[in-house]
């Protein structure tokens, strides 16, 4: 039987395989698009135009990119395979006989190359790594801020005007791979990049998705601000969650300032605990995907107003907004279609796990929210 030592040479080989047509179902891809858009009348009007100048200067380059990343890493891995099955029948000098130079192809872990993305503390060196648990994995996210009132409300101020409180500290599950614990292969440069570009492709469908997507990519690690108006917009069902949990909040507020007796008008406090809510992909596509479970909090004000009139009604205004917090990472056994492609979570999550991807924190905060109403 004959002996090989480090990579394996027909691993590489398929793994050759799978690049070589992946790049071709991307370039199919990109024929198919181009030829729809050079189609007379298809498609009319400022937003063709606006389309068309935008696959033609940024899209079709960054697709095209991609295409050529994957050609070159399969030549290069059927390269290095038959270099590794040579130097191993050989058996010249014992493990890892790799490429010329001292090039360490023949890695036993499996990689194909001893390149690393790793090469400051800005690119998830060790010495730039925080948040470590004991045991070693990723402590996940965490956001500080003012402790939540008990039930939501806090003491009420004579008057019509409080401090909007800070959103309460906020922390997240541990991730389950630390960041650039292991070396990058020319496998996973090649996967980067053919998600980045599937990811700016599938923007013109599911913009968010793709924005968080490309930041996860980008490997800064640094928090994301979210559009939590647009958020609520588009998924109207959360946005009417959040409104009836400050309706309630009113409503406890009316009772307790009838109770004490009030005679005119006082405001209480808001902030509440972080409460959870699953974006659904029939609600939102684009949020499923750009977030899904998300976590939020209500931060404001509510005043109270006694009736003017023995027999009248207890009135109140609110004034809150919607804070939201969402840990970005790839955890699950999932795979998700990215525009023309389809990964796994275990795979996206392998990026962080060498350092050419990183996980991160999702923040946001809506605009005001104003509301009133009357309690008999």
């Amino acid at each position: 039987m004959t002996q090989f030592y480090g990579s394996d040479p027909e691993q590489l080989r398929a793994l050759s395989k799978q690049m070589a047509k992946s790049a071709e179902r991307i370039g199919s891809s990109i024929r198919t698009l181009t030829s729809m858009l050079d189609t007379p009348g298809a498609w009319l009007g400022p937003d063709m135009r606006g389309f068309r100048q935008s696959w033609q200067g940024d899209l079709l380059p960054l697709s095209k990119s991609a295409v050529q990343t994957l050609l070159q890493a399969s030549k290069a891995l059927q390269a290095n395979a038959d270099q590794q099955e040579k130097a191993s029948q050989g058996g010249a000098g014992g493990k890892g006989g790799g490429a010329p130079g001292g090039d360490t192809a023949g890695k036993e872990d499996g990689g194909t190359s001893g390149t690393s993305d790793r090469d400051g503390e800005a690119r998830g060196s060790a010495e730039s790594r925080t948040g470590r648990e004991k045991d070693g994995t990723d402590s996940g996210g965490q956001t500080p801020g003012d402790e939540a009132y008990p039930g939501g409300l806090g003491d009420p101020v004579p008057g019509e005007d409080v401090p909007k409180p800070e959103a309460p500290p906020w922390h997240s599950d541990a991730d389950s791979e630390e960041h650039g614990t292991e070396d990058a292969n020319l496998g996973d440069h090649a996967k980067k990049h053919l998600v980045e570009g599937a990811a700016n492709v599938a923007a013109l469908k599911i913009p968010h998705a793709s924005e968080n997507l490309l930041h996860f990519l980008g490997n800064s690690g640094e928090p994301l601000e979210t559009d939590v108006d647009q958020m609520l917009a588009d998924v109207p069902e959360l946005s009417a969650q959040a409104d009836a949990d400050v309706e309630n909040l009113a409503k406890s507020a009316v009772e307790d300032a009838r109770n004490s007796g009030v005679t005119g008008p006082v405001t209480y406090p808001v902030s509440t605990d972080w409460a959870g809510y699953y974006i659904d992909k029939d609600q939102s596509e684009d949020w499923f995907f750009a977030t899904g479970g998300i976590q939020y909090s209500t931060q404001g004000q509510v005043t109270v107003y006694p009736p003017s009139t023995p027999d009248g009604e207890w009135t109140y205004k609110t004034e809150t907004s919607v804070s939201y917090r969402d840990r970005y990472n790839w955890d699950g056994g999932k795979s998700t279609n990215v525009g023309p492609i389809n990964v796994s979570d275990e795979e996206l999550g392998r990026l962080n796990e060498v350092g050419i991807a990183h996980n991160y924190d999702l923040v946001g905060e809506s605009s005001t929210r104003h509301d009133s109403g009357s309690v008999k």
